[in-house]
Order: C-alpha cells, then sequence, then structure tokens
C-alpha cells in the first residue's frame, strides 16, 4: 500500500511539474505577446505622433491657402467691383445716350409731323381758295359785268364787279344741287367774306368738312342746328378763323382802328334761299372766352330777349351809335380768336336793318 502511495505521488508530482512547466511556458509566450504589444504600441505611438506633426504641418499649410485663398478672393471681390463701376458708368452713358437719342428721335418725329400738317394745311387752304373761286364763278350772277369777260381777268376782286348787293343774285338750284344743306349766302368785308352758309343737325360736321363735304380743317360756314332759320331772333353763324382769311378769317379786321369810317363796312348781307337779300348793321363785337350764353337762340320773352341784347352790347369793345331792342332780329358771327385750340372767341353782332 505504502509503495502504491508512493508511485501516486510521484506521478502527481511529475504531473504538477508538467503543469508548471506549461504555465511558465504561457507566461513566456504571454511576455513576448506582450512585449510585441508594447512595441506595436510605442510604433502606433511614434505613428501617431508622425501623424500629429503632418497634421500640424497640414494645417499650417491650410491655413497658408485659406490666407491665400482668402486674398485672392479679396483681389477679385475688388477687381469684380472695379468692373462693376466701370460696367455701372458705362451704363449710365449708355442711358444718358439713349435718353438724347430717343430726345432727338420724338423731336424730329414731331417736326416732321408738324412740318407734314402745315403742308397738307396750305394745300387745303389752296384747294379751298380754288374751290371757292369756282363756286362763286357758278352760282353768282354779276349784273354789272359782261358774261364774256368774267374768266378773263382772274386777279380782280370781286369788290370790283359789285355795284350794288341787291342786284346780284345767287343760283340756288346749283347749290342745294351741289350740297342740300345750304341755306343762304353771306357777303361781308368787301367780299372777303363771300361763301355759302349751311346748316345740318350739329354744330361739329361743317367743322371739319368743306361745303363738298368732304374732309377739310378749314370746313365752311354754317348756322348753329338750334336755329330753324334767318327770321330767328338770334342768328348763329360759325366759321373758322383762316390764316389765308377765307371763311370767317377776315373777321379780325373788324376790331382794327379805322374800319368802320369806310362806307357800309359795318353791313352784313345774307340771301336766302329765295334770294332775299337780309342787311345787317353791325352794333356790337368783342373777344370773350367761350361760352353758351352769346349763342343763346332761344328767349322766353321779349323781356329775357332784351336784356340779352344789352349785356351783348355792353360788351364791345367800341362804342357804336346802333340801338338794338326786343323787336329787332339780329345775327352773331362767332370765330376762334389767337392761336389754333384757343378758348377765346371773336364775336360780331349785328342787327336786320
Amino acid at each position: 500500500m505504502i509503495k502504491s502511495n508512493r508511485k501516486v505521488n510521484s506521478k502527481v508530482k511529475k504531473n504538477i511539474s508538467k503543469k508548471k512547466d506549461g504555465i511558465k511556458k504561457e507566461k513566456v509566450s504571454i511576455d513576448k505577446k506582450l512585449n510585441g504589444v508594447k512595441e506595436k504600441d510605442d510604433k502606433s505611438s511614434v505613428k501617431l505622433k508622425s501623424i500629429k506633426k503632418e497634421n500640424m504641418i497640414v494645417d499650417k499649410n491650410t491655413k497658408k491657402d485659406k490666407v491665400k485663398n482668402n486674398n485672392k478672393k479679396v483681389v477679385e471681390k475688388k477687381e469684380i467691383l472695379i468692373e462693376n463701376k466701370k460696367y455701372i458708368k458705362k451704363y449710365k452713358f449708355n442711358k444718358e445716350r439713349f435718353i438724347r437719342y430717343l430726345l432727338i428721335v420724338f423731336l424730329s418725329c414731331v417736326f416732321v409731323f408738324s412740318v407734314t400738317k402745315l403742308i397738307f394745311n396750305q394745300i387745303d387752304m389752296f384747294r379751298n381758295r380754288r374751290d371757292s373761286k369756282n363756286l362763286v364763278k357758278e352760282v353768282i350772277k354779276w349784273p354789272n359785268i359782261d358774261p364774256s369777260k368774267k374768266e378773263d381777268d382772274e386777279e380782280n376782286n370781286e369788290s370790283d364787279k359789285i355795284i350794288n348787293p341787291e342786284e346780284v343774285k345767287v343760283d340756288f338750284n346749283k347749290l342745294k344741287a351741289t350740297n342740300e344743306d345750304t341755306i343762304g349766302w353771306m357777303m361781308f368785308n368787301n367780299m372777303a367774306v363771300n361763301n355759302p352758309v349751311v346748316h345740318t343737325g350739329d354744330n361739329e360736321y361743317y367743322l371739319y368738312h368743306n361745303f363738298y363735304k368732304k374732309n377739310s380743317e378749314i370746313g365752311t360756314l354754317f348756322m348753329d342746328h338750334r336755329n330753324k332759320s334767318f327770321d330767328d331772333r338770334n342768328v348763329v353763324i360759325f366759321g373758322h378763323s383762316t390764316i389765308d382769311r377765307t371763311m370767317f378769317g377776315s373777321i379780325s379786321d373788324v376790331f382794327k382802328s379805322g374800319f368802320f369810317s369806310k362806307e357800309n363796312a359795318d353791313i352784313i348781307y345774307f340771301y336766302d334761299t329765295n334770294n332775299n337779300l337780309l342787311k345787317y348793321k353791325i352794333f356790337s363785337y368783342y373777344i370773350i372766352e367761350s361760352e353758351e350764353y352769346y349763342i343763346t337762340t332761344n328767349f322766353k320773352s321779349d323781356e329775357s330777349f332784351g336784356e340779352f341784347l344789352n349785356v351783348i352790347k355792353e360788351r364791345s369793345i367800341g362804342k357804336l351809335n346802333v340801338e338794338v331792342n326786343a323787336s329787332d332780329k339780329i345775327v352773331t358771327l362767332s370765330t376762334c380768336a389767337g392761336s389754333r385750340g384757343s378758348t377765346k372767341r371773336r364775336v360780331v353782332h349785328a342787327k336786320r336793318i
């Protein structure tokens, strides 16, 4: 038994020593591994240090690059600002130049339009004078002129052909055939006014149409559409004040000194469609802003008409020794005063005698 126990103990001891040797070996291997790890840690720390150094260098370089980039950006911005300023200056100059060109074009258009309108007005006036002369030749019968000599002297004034207006006859059949709106014929101011008078349903049409109903800035003489005939208390006749003294262009002569010193200068002659001669004597003339009062055609009573006569007579620039009362019949001539588009009116009143 003792021997067997000893054998067992020796085996145990051997096993224990073997295990100790194994443990030692494991420790040695673990130490080796630990040393390897340490070496790796050292190497990694060295790498980390190198990386940190590299990062520091990179940071420095990036900072330098950033500074450089920032400087570049600042320089670029300055260059852009300089270019913008130059562009703005250039743009301002172009804008001013454009405005100048636009103004030149506008003024040129206005000039061309004005010249064109002036040319057409001159043509219109020429045609009007020609048509008026031709019309006078066709419809006025001059009793004291040899018919064979009527066409000979174009430069003779019509006033040289008339001795007595009461002997003049107007061919209203021809006039009516040309224009059915014909209501009479007017002569005044040494034949400066020698035109037909028309009458229609408004006061606009014949401002811009001639006797032949063609478009014309000169128009023709026309009676107020509210009038019925020359027998009304106040017959109103409208006409343009033209540069060439046709239509009512010569009415301004009434306002000149010495006009009334001429014999019968203040007499206005009208012929109605029955060739009755109606004579009117001027009793008032003035210039006034456009209004409705002086062209009143209907009066409620003799009193209202008498008051109207007093007002328009008091307006007269010159005091004329002509009496008017509510039993009279008058004619009113109305035309523009001043430049084209003026709101002033030149007015002449005359009573039938």
